[in-house]
């Protein structure tokens, strides 16, 4: 079974997302990489615990990585070092 999906999105549509996304780079520039992962976190269990489509709340409930974002603290997850040889 295939299933196609087409989304229009106007040139008013793509304003406000490059604007949101660009005020969400504003915001989080003097985070700290914990304190971007505790908010990705938290906004994962605020969409969890409030009324969802089915079909996000299903995918939410069986994602791996939503386990891991729910119950792993940010302080556990390890970012890749890089050696001197690696290209920056």
């Amino acid at each position: 079974m295939s299933l196609a999906i087409t989304i229009e999105l106007s040139d008013d549509d793509l304003k406000y997302f490059a604007d949101a996304m660009q005020s969400a780079q504003k915001e989080s520039q003097n985070l700290s990489p914990q304190e971007i992962t505790d908010a990705a976190s938290k906004l994962l269990q605020d969409g969890k615990d409030n009324k969802l489509p089915a079909f996000i709340s299903d995918r939410l409930s069986r994602s791996t990585a939503w386990s891991r974002w729910s119950t792993t603290p940010a302080s556990a997850w390890k970012r890749p070092t890089r050696s001197a040889s690696s290209p920056a």
